[in-house]
């Protein structure tokens, strides 16, 4: 039973840090893009 939940944890935890991870990194590339676009006619 134990181990059940040492594997949902291990499981749990990536997932929550990739969607933290991936709201920053959308975050970032927004202001970036922004950024970007503010000082070049391209949007990339």
């Amino acid at each position: 039973h134990s181990h059940a939940n040492t594997l949902r944890r291990t499981h749990t935890q990536p997932l929550l840090l990739l969607l933290l991870l991936h709201h920053i990194l959308s975050q970032f590339t927004e202001t970036w893009t922004r950024h970007r676009t503010s000082m070049t006619p391209y949007g990339y």
